[in-house]
């Protein structure tokens, strides 16, 4: 069992994963941890979208 902010079909790749929104769940801490060899080709575009979160969420509030 295992618990996510966000359920459906595309968290997992397992044919028997079955996920349920945590709705009244509190707030998740995320930490993002960076080391100083290369990464997955991908982590650029994760940098960015973490940053625009960030940014969204500090200029809507």
């Amino acid at each position: 069992m295992s618990s996510s902010r966000v359920g459906g079909p595309s968290g997992s790749n397992w044919k028997y994963t079955v996920s349920s929104p945590l709705v009244d769940a509190p707030p998740v801490p995320v930490l993002l941890a960076h080391r100083d060899a290369p990464g997955h080709p991908a982590l650029p575009a994760l940098s960015a979208l973490a940053h625009e979160i960030v940014r969204r969420s500090t200029t809507d509030g």
